[in-house]
């Protein structure tokens, strides 16, 4: 399920990296992450069971980095800001980090949307493998 909502069209047009993922590229990818102790994800389960998306965080110098994909066939219907307020709420609960940051490219407007809702605030831009990108932020306090 990961890695097909990680190679659906319009996240790989978000991603970093917008090449399509090789399955033993994303096996040995989700391997590392369950076994790092600095990277938690999430599955987002609606009220029938279903998995309607997913959330991580990896802690970094300066935090903790979002990620976050919602089952293609619900975006655009606020599924994602509820996963992302209720994800980060979540997480600063269980473990001791002040900051999380999002960074989304600047035609994300629809993420960008999603993360203002949930509460991160817009803190600049940052300019990754030649593409321009929101960063966003949500503090503990």
């Amino acid at each position: 399920m990961l890695f097909e909502w990680a190679n659906d069209n319009e996240i790989r047009k978000m991603a970093f990296s917008s090449e399509p993922i090789e399955w033993e590229s994303h096996k040995k990818w989700i391997e590392k992450k369950l076994s790092d102790p600095n990277s938690r994800i999430y599955i987002a389960i609606n009220d029938q069971g279903q998995p309607v998306g997913q959330i991580r965080f990896d802690i970094t110098g300066g935090g903790a980095e979002i990620d976050i994909h919602t089952k293609p066939n619900l975006r655009g219907k606020g599924i994602g800001t509820q996963i992302i307020s209720f994800g980060t709420n979540q997480y600063f609960s269980e473990i001791h980090v002040d900051t999380i940051h999002a960074i989304i490219k600047l035609e994300n407007i629809k993420s960008i949307k999603a993360f203002k809702k949930a509460g991160f605030k817009e803190v600049g831009q940052k300019i990754i493998k030649k593409h321009r990108y929101f960063h966003l932020v949500k503090n503990r306090y």
